[in-house]
């Protein structure tokens, strides 16, 4: 059912074919709007727990706009780079859709800014950084338990080079 008209401004969009056509379709989009419900009901867990597409809208400059729960809250921060909604809050997620409508220049700055910060915690470089940072912390295992099959962190670093 179509609210009047949704229709002549939003497009719902099937599945998509290959990665470039995804990437398009995230370029010709203003927002990103995924509101995904995280948590456990009816006894299982259920939900976005990380929410990958977010971070995918993010590396090509779109801001998303999510439910405030799950692992979305790692990726987005509110006004900041992306926005939040309370969880079945329809009526503020059509509030934020109008007033988006209404200031392109606040999408611009939004996406922006998550570009940035999926560049600095989520790209392939920064989790490489962020491996063999955790790595360097940790203790040899070979000085706590000397065995000839012991894990040479310096090769785990190359390989992720």
């Amino acid at each position: 059912m179509f609210f009047a008209g949704l229709q002549d401004h939003v497009k719902f969009l099937g599945r998509t074919d290959n990665r470039e056509q995804l990437e398009q379709l995230y370029r010709d989009s203003d927002v990103f709007v995924m509101p995904s419900r995280f948590g456990c009901w009816e006894g299982k867990w259920r939900g976005e727990g990380f929410g990958i597409v977010y971070a995918e809208a993010a590396a090509l400059g779109v801001p998303s706009i999510a439910y405030q729960c799950g692992g979305v809250t790692d990726i987005l921060q509110n006004e900041k780079t992306g926005f939040l909604v309370e969880p079945d809050s329809i009526q503020r997620l059509g509030d934020l859709l109008i007033e988006l409508t209404h200031n392109r220049t606040r999408i611009q700055e939004v996406g922006q800014r998550a570009q940035k910060h999926v560049q600095e915690h989520f790209s392939a470089q920064s989790m490489k950084r962020q491996i063999a940072d955790a790595l360097n912390s940790c203790q040899s295992i070979t000085e706590i338990r000397p065995s000839a099959n012991s894990i040479d962190i310096p090769d785990v670093l190359n390989t992720l080079s």
